[in-house]
Parts: structure tokens; C-alpha cells; sequence
């Protein structure tokens, strides 16, 4: 938990993303990837979790976003629970925002 009292929560479905990314560079780029890449995860969620609202918002919505390398983890903040949920991990390149809405719509 950080020090403000925010812990993490991931999601089955953010667990399954980033599961499959970790897969992913671990076959086609190398072992040394996938750990650098959850390196680089660990780092956004400490941040996220540190400074919640601070993260950038998806427009029209209370999901906010952090950067993960060629990636984006989308979350909501629990204020009452205290707590940062990840929701999905998406190509940062693709349309996410929208992937997200549609998602979310579900």
C-alpha cells in the first residue's frame, strides 16, 4: 500500500493483457524484455497509486491512464475503498479510447 493509503487492484481482465504482453516479448523479443517491461509496469503503478489524480483522464470519463512503455494502463480511482483499479493494458498506438468505451459500455 503507499504511503497515502492507496493500494492496487488489477482486474482478471488487465491481468490477462498483461499476462499476454509479458508472453508476448518473452517468445518474440527475449526474457530480458518481459522482465524490463514489468519493470516499467511496476514504476507506473507506483506512480498511479502515489499521485492518483495527477494521471492524465480519458476525456468524458473517470478513467484515468498511465504511460507503460508502448502501452497504456487504464484505471478508475476507488476513493472509498482507496484504491487504484488497472482495468485494461492497450497498444498505446491503437484507439484505445475508444476500444475503452466500447468495453466499458459492455
Amino acid at each position: 500500500m503507499a504511503a497515502d493509503g492507496y493500494e492496487a487492484v488489477l482486474t482478471n481482465l488487465f491481468e490477462e493483457d498483461l499476462d499476454t504482453e509479458l508472453a508476448w516479448r518473452a517468445h518474440e523479443v527475449g526474457p530480458g524484455s518481459a522482465a524490463s517491461f514489468l519493470d516499467s509496469f511496476e514504476q507506473a503503478k507506483d506512480a498511479a497509486v502515489s499521485f492518483p489524480a495527477f494521471m492524465p483522464q480519458v476525456e468524458g470519463s473517470d478513467y484515468r491512464w498511465v504511460p507503460v512503455k508502448k502501452r497504456v494502463a487504464v484505471f478508475r480511482i476507488d476513493a472509498r475503498a482507496r484504491r487504484v483499479v488497472f482495468l485494461r493494458l492497450y497498444n498505446a498506438s491503437s484507439n484505445w479510447k475508444s476500444m475503452l468505451r466500447k468495453s466499458a459500455k459492455s
